[in-house]
């Protein structure tokens, strides 16, 4: 037999062989593939151990889940906490709307939780907050207001004893417990021409609701008169420091509130629009500046306008004016300018610390001045001059503060008394007229201005 004869038949042997294994393979191996309801393909095997009455139970492939199985729920998710935190921001408004913004924020706060990343919704927050701030501070200062109006009109212990309105008069002291001392003022001493002589007033601004009148020079009177105005204070939650007794022995305050902002919104800004009118018809405490007349007359911040308005209303007299750190425009300056002009007053003087930021600001927001004018009236020389220009009858003087940017701390009336620094004049002194008591003296004129 030829070699290559042998060859073919290795060949054959070989292709049978591996025939062979292959068909054994594919028997042993052989199963049956279904479709299960889910959709997934699955191979069971069946057939080799069913023949061979295997108890063993067929192995199940588990079904593989949907790739979209866990967005799903993400989303989902996230649909409910979207859900739940428009839930909470319609609440908190309802709560706004209600005036309960202590619920708004507790609310809002839910909310946040939820959302942390919502940077609005946290500026809501500090928004909501700042108010309820606010508004519990008003509503702290209406309480004390309500306090001290009552002590106010009953004439008790405030020092404060109201007139019958259109009459004048005013700051009567009540009837002490010991009847010895004699706190019944003699406000009956009128002039000639019909005002009451009240020696020297100081007319305080903004949140200054205070009474203080002393028309005798009894010390026990005055210390009286003292422990009221400081029951005053404590009521009112308020400290009016830097009032000089030595020179002022009339004080009065007619705010509309203790609360600086509720005072501002309230009666201040309607103040610096109509030349201090505002509080002579609005406010009842006015009254009691009504029918007299001062030697120097006081006035800290918007208690400048108050005294304009008394002033040109011919309503009170006074021979000179001390202005501090005063609220004014262009047009109140004319008009300061005018009662020196046409001798209604004797003399103005107005007396600005430097970065005090109550005259600059109040100037700001006059009509007719351009951007660069206002600019320049931020500094104490430029507003200085500024008003030189626009009322030259009036005397402006600057004096320090250590704070090197406006500050209210340059505008406290403390410093504007200790700035003044004026001294008791020597020699005989006038006795206020009016204010005599038999074998007690009366109270002295207090030193001219510097």
């Amino acid at each position: 037999m030829k070699l290559s004869e042998w060859k073919r038949i290795r060949i054959y042997v070989v292709f049978c062989g591996v025939l062979s294994c292959a068909t054994a393979l594919d028997t042993k191996a052989a199963g049956d593939f279904s479709v299960p309801s889910t959709g997934h393909l699955r191979f069971e095997r069946t057939t080799p151990r069913q023949e061979r009455n295997d108890p063993t139970p067929p192995v199940a492939i588990p079904d593989r889940p949907s790739p979209d199985a866990g967005s799903t729920r993400a989303a989902q998710e996230e649909a409910e906490r979207k859900e739940e935190v428009e839930s909470l921001l319609e609440q908190a408004r309802a709560a706004e709307s209600r005036g309960d913004l202590p619920r708004a924020v507790s609310l809002l706060r839910d909310a946040s939780r939820k959302s942390p990343d919502d940077t609005g919704l946290k500026g809501r927050i500090k928004l909501l907050e700042a108010r309820l701030t606010r508004q519990k501070a008003e509503s702290e200062a209406n309480r004390r207001n309500t306090a001290l109006h009552k002590e106010v009109k009953q004439g008790s212990n405030s020092g404060l004893n109201l007139p019958a309105s259109g009459s004048p008069g005013g700051l009567a002291l009540p009837e002490p417990k010991d009847a010895s001392l004699p706190l019944e003022l003699p406000l009956t001493a009128k002039s000639e021409d019909g005002f009451i002589a009240s020696g020297n007033a100081f007319v305080g601004g903004t949140e200054w609701l205070i009474g203080y009148n002393v028309q005798s020079a009894d010390p026990a009177i005055r210390e009286k008169a003292r422990e009221l105005y400081r029951r005053q204070m404590e009521l009112s939650g308020k400290h009016y420091s830097g009032v000089d007794f030595e020179r002022y022995n009339f004080v009065i305050g007619v705010a509309a509130s203790t609360d600086a902002w509720t005072d501002l919104r309230k009666r201040v800004v309607f103040d610096h629009l109509r030349n201090g009118n505002y509080s002579r018809e609005n406010q009842e405490f006015y009254n009691s500046l009504k029918g007299r007349k001062f030697s120097e007359l006081g006035c800290h911040s918007n208690g400048a306008m108050v005294c304009l308005a008394a002033l040109v209303n011919k309503e009170i007299k006074a021979d000179r004016v001390v202005l501090y750190g005063p609220q004014i425009t262009p047009e109140s300056l004319k008009i300061w300018n005018e009662l020196v002009r046409n001798g209604q007053v004797k003399s103005v003087q107005i007396l600005i610390n430097n970065n005090d930021p109550i005259p600059s600001v109040s100037m700001l927001f006059a009509r007719g001045l351009g951007t660069t004018e206002r600019v320049a009236l931020l500094q104490t020389s430029s507003l200085a001059r500024t008003i030189n220009e626009t009322a030259p009858r009036i005397a402006v003087r600057t004096s320090q503060c250590d704070s090197v940017m406006p500050s209210l701390d340059c505008h406290s009336m403390a410093l504007y008394k200790r700035n003044r620094g004026c001294s008791a004049p020597t020699g005989r002194q006038t006795i206020v007229p009016g204010t005599t008591l038999p074998g007690r003296g009366g109270v002295t004129e207090p030193p001219a201005p510097c």
